[in-house]
């Protein structure tokens, strides 16, 4: 153990409790949002590609996220600090095109937080177009 030991950080930037609270919320944002859709004449059984976002205070942390995600077929779109916080790293991309139905957004949502989780990244949520 070296001298300056106790500066570094071990916390998390997710912390368990903070995971918790987010996969608890998802089915609920994931209804608000395809409620949204379904006003736009958005079927259920209609296959679309959703933006993801995922924050963390670590640009190794952001990067190892990305490569994760792309290795899985997504679009990364940019890793880049925050606009909003400059402390923090922010991670934009596309996932692949998946049902519009509850249960099968509700799923992968429910993936994102782990995947987040896993590297130490907030999953914000995910948005989408109509117009694909």
């Amino acid at each position: 153990m070296g001298i300056f030991d106790f500066l570094k950080s071990d916390r998390r930037f997710v912390s368990e409790a903070k995971y918790d609270e987010d996969l608890a919320k998802q089915e609920n944002n994931n209804r608000m949002v395809l409620d949204q859709l379904y006003k736009m004449n958005v079927s259920e059984d209609r296959d679309l590609s959703l933006e993801f976002f995922f924050y963390t205070n670590d640009e190794k942390k952001a990067v190892n996220l990305a490569g994760k995600l792309e290795n899985a077929g997504y679009k990364i779109t940019y890793v880049q600090r925050a606009e909003s916080d400059k402390r923090l790293w922010v991670v934009n991309g596309w996932s692949l095109k998946m049902k519009m139905n509850l249960p099968t957004v509700t799923g992968w949502s429910k993936l994102m937080c782990n995947m987040g989780y896993e590297t130490d990244c907030d999953f914000d949520g995910w948005g989408t177009t109509p117009e694909q």
